[in-house]
């Protein structure tokens, strides 16, 4: 009969040696792997999604990579489809909603799994090649920045607001209607603070996303990136603010014409009323311009609900909203190590007793 010290030295090494393979083996096809998924669709829908892999490991015959995204506790899964591997071991594949869903409201793992061919089971096998998770607790600062009614939507709205009586101020312009003309551009300007609300917004809740995924360094850099578009369109409505109030100020219709309203006339075309408004809304159309206005805010906020795809399964319960857990497994590594050194002692302290 096995002795309970030795039972419990063996315990401890088995899942020490458990856990250290795990890590050693991960890290192997790290060197080696490299994958990602990436929600996508300028109109804020989140319905279509893109995997990139390369060096995904060789499969037998008969079986298939089939990628899935899982929702947050678990419970659904949504297969996007068997995928091609190159000769090489890359996999580009797209797959788009088709009912429209809203993958980043609905979503926030994803698995990537082996399964064989032909396969009549619509439910995964289990076989986990490759998988990611972002926290529940930063994805919902993402979904509240993208989803249909999420705050980049209202930033657009503010904006469209604005530009609205602007452009109406181009179209009846003339020296005849300058009052009417005065009149809209002041309609437009009255806006212009709802639309620094919703820059704010929209910045405030963005920066909170990334402490809340410390594993996941894409969600910064992408922060980074929707501050950058953000911080443009405040330049921008600013720079209407300017024109606006000129054009309140004056009555040089050339003036006005030409440089003030818009759009892009004059060698102050870039900061007319229209132009700035248009810019921050749409994007700008310059050569070289990597300004990207609302488009680019909502992009960039999709970039920061990145995928970074690992081997193995996920490195946490799938259920969990945060990333407590991984530092529960090292706590296990500790015990283990404690339990080891534990039993040592008790061996050693038994054949001490036996011996005298």
């Amino acid at each position: 009969m096995t002795h309970p010290k030795r039972l419990l030295v063996l315990l401890a090494v088995a899942v020490m040696l458990a856990v250290s393979m795990g890590t050693v083996l991960s890290q192997e096809a790290e060197d080696e792997f490299a994958g990602t998924a990436i929600v996508s669709d300028q109109e804020a829908m989140n319905d279509s999604i893109t995997f990139t892999l390369t060096n995904a490991a060789p499969l037998a015959d008969g079986t298939a990579y089939e990628g899935f995204l899982v929702s947050d506790d678990g419970k659904t899964a949504t297969s996007t489809g068997v995928m091609e591997v190159s000769e090489g071991g890359d996999i580009s594949h797209t797959y788009t909603s088709p009912t429209g869903d809203d993958l980043i409201a609905a979503f926030s793992i994803v698995l990537i799994t082996v399964e064989p061919v032909p396969d009549s089971d619509p439910a995964h096998s289990g076989v986990m090649a490759y998988s990611a998770v972002i926290p529940t607790s930063a994805i919902d600062h993402v979904r509240a920045l993208v989803t249909s009614e999420g705050l980049v939507s209202d930033l657009k709205m503010a904006l469209e607001a604005a530009l609205t009586p602007a452009n109406m101020a181009r179209s009846g312009f003339g020296e005849d209607s300058l009052a009417d003309t005065k009149q809209a551009v002041q309609d437009a300007l009255d806006k212009l603070p709802d639309i620094t609300s919703a820059v704010t917004a929209v910045t405030d809740e963005a920066s909170m996303a990334p402490g809340k995924a410390p594993r996941l360094p894409t969600m910064a850099t992408h922060l980074a990136g929707l501050l950058e578009q953000a911080n443009g369109i405040s330049t921008r409505v600013a720079n209407a603010k300017v024109a606006g109030d000129r054009i309140i100020a004056t009555d040089n219709v050339g003036l006005i014409d030409r440089v003030l309203l818009g759009p892009g006339a004059g060698l102050a075309g870039a900061g007319s009323l229209i132009t700035s408004l248009d810019a921050s809304l749409n994007g700008s159309d310059a050569i070289g311009s990597t300004f990207d206005g609302a488009p680019g805010v909502t992009r960039q906020a999709q970039l920061m609900a990145t995928y970074v795809l690992e081997p193995g399964p996920p490195p946490y319960t799938i259920s969990v909203g945060d990333e407590a857990v991984p530092f529960l497994a090292q706590m296990v590594l500790v015990a283990s190590a404690i339990l080891l050194a534990g039993g040592v002692l008790l061996i050693v302290r038994g054949r001490a007793r036996a011996r005298s």
